[in-house]
């Protein structure tokens, strides 16, 4: 089923398997605080744009926030998928640079 909205075409049926969106959900949940609100906002984004209710996506309680991935378009999971994998490339470029700079700091500055 398809809904076409303001000249885009949105596919409500998304193309990956339950084992892709269950990777995905262990990946944003061992993500940082900061980084799983930012997927928040992507998905809020896309539920304002599209006209979608939150409550159809997202359910909330004293536990925290549950997204039915299997509600989302592919290309927002798609462009969650690229969030995540920029954080993780961007933390891992961090990782690296604080090990040269640890290493700098025995071999240059340590007596």
């Amino acid at each position: 089923m398809e809904v076409e909205l303001e000249n885009e075409v949105i596919n409500n049926v998304n193309e990956y398997s339950t084992n892709e969106l269950e990777c995905i959900q262990k990946k944003i949940e061992n993500l940082q605080k900061i980084h799983q609100i930012e997927i928040l906002r992507i998905l809020h984004n896309y539920s304002m744009k599209n006209k979608i209710s939150n409550s159809d996506m997202l359910n909330e309680n004293n536990y925290g926030v549950f997204v039915n991935l299997t509600e989302i378009s592919s290309n927002i999971i798609k462009e969650l998928e690229n969030y995540i994998n920029y954080v993780v490339k961007q933390e891992n470029h961090l990782d690296l640079i604080e090990n040269q700079k640890e290493n700098y700091k025995t071999k240059y500055f340590a007596k």
